[in-house]
């Protein structure tokens, strides 16, 4: 297949469209992943499913996964079985998945149209599970996430006029402290920060090159489940700005949804299932 670069634009020169709509439910309308750690837990696995097959966008809403795709049917049918199997062996999801459902993404309006439409899959079904988008590639969009990042480049090639920002609550001051345990872990699409692992320490060291501006030691060690010596020993690491950033929006995002939910009555909780830290 050819390309020709328009305008920033790949336009394709065969009978392939610009993209692909794939639609991914499980059998029985089951729900995929009805936890913040299982919904961080999918994410990785869509993520490194689309890294080498051009994902644009995604979303799981409770039942069913959105993903936009602008590769050939080939890499689209990879993509599939690569996301499935991942999900099947990251999470308990207790029945099979239906056939996929494709749907061709005519031109770069349409692929406008179908993300915006992807992003916003919570409010078109009613649903309030995940205001922080854990199960969407929004995060990594604006930099908020450091999983993956091909998708953000993809997309301002291929869309160059659409702001993530804007699919957002207006981002506030990172004022709300507590939620500093949490906010790192989704910044690196974990559940939490217990154990060892290279993400893990990565993500207690960029929690530590955030917050050190504003808090003490022992109220960042408290926070983070680690002792003051351990805070020290991380904040003189070095830490990617990249990391440090994606924390702090994190906080700024949780912040502005706060402030939101706190002019709301009956506003449902931050994180449902998540377990307060102290």
């Amino acid at each position: 297949m050819q390309d020709l670069a328009i305008a920033g634009i790949r336009a394709r020169t065969d009978d392939e469209p610009f993209a692909y709509h794939v639609t991914i439910r499980l059998l029985g309308d089951r729900v995929i992943a009805p936890s913040v750690s299982a919904r961080r837990a999918a994410a990785r696995c869509v993520l490194h499913a689309g890294a080498a097959r051009r994902l644009v966008a995604f979303r799981i809403a409770d039942t069913h996964l959105h993903a936009l795709l602008a590769a050939r049917r080939a890499a689209v049918g990879d993509f599939i079985r690569s996301v499935t199997r991942r999900l099947h062996g990251a999470l308990d999801l207790g029945a099979t998945f239906e056939p996929a459902r494709l749907r061709c993404i005519r031109d770069q309006r349409h692929l406008a149209s179908a993300t915006k439409y992807v992003f916003e899959q919570e409010s078109r079904h009613g649903l309030a599970l995940d205001p922080l988008h854990d199960t969407s590639s929004l995060p990594d969009l604006i930099g908020a996430r450091v999983v993956c990042s091909h998708s953000g480049p993809l997309l301002r090639e291929l869309l160059p006029r659409f702001e993530p920002l804007e699919m957002l609550p207006p981002l506030v001051a990172a004022t709300r402290w507590e939620d500093l345990h949490d906010a790192a872990a989704a910044a690196f699409g974990l559940g939490d920060l217990r154990g060892r692992t290279t993400e893990t320490v990565c993500a207690r060291r960029a929690a530590v090159h955030a917050a050190r501006i504003e808090r003490a030691p022992g109220w960042v060690a408290n926070a983070l489940g680690v002792d003051e010596r351990t805070v020290r020993r991380l904040h003189h690491a070095p830490c990617p700005a990249a990391h440090v950033r994606a924390v702090g929006l994190q906080l700024r995002w949780r912040a502005a949804i706060r402030d939101r939910h706190e002019l709301a009555v009956g506003a449902p909780p931050l994180r449902p299932d998540a377990t307060p830290t102290t």
